[in-house]
């Protein structure tokens, strides 16, 4: 596999996980505050729930970079991997 070919195999990827975390933002902050108002015996406002969504949004957002960046560079590494030395 050519690293033009396993970088586009990355950024599909990544374009199938956006989508997937593209859903009604107004459902997800009433789902996160019915879930954690469960959890606690505090009040959980649509404030908290918003905050909720966005950090765990924000978490995982990071995860992604990170993974998309380390499977960058193991392209980058095989691609300029010298084969001639091993043979």
């Amino acid at each position: 596999m050519r690293a033009s070919q396993a970088v586009d195999l990355v950024l599909q990827r990544t374009e199938r996980v956006r989508s997937l975390v593209r859903v009604d933002e107004v459902s997800t902050i009433e789902e996160a505050v019915e879930f954690w108002q469960s959890k606690t015996s505090r009040s959980v406002t649509v404030e908290d729930g918003r905050e909720i969504v966005s950090n765990v949004t924000g978490f995982f957002q990071l995860l992604d970079q990170w993974d998309r960046s380390a499977n960058q560079e193991r392209v980058l590494a095989k691609s300029n991997y010298d084969w001639r030395k091993t043979a």
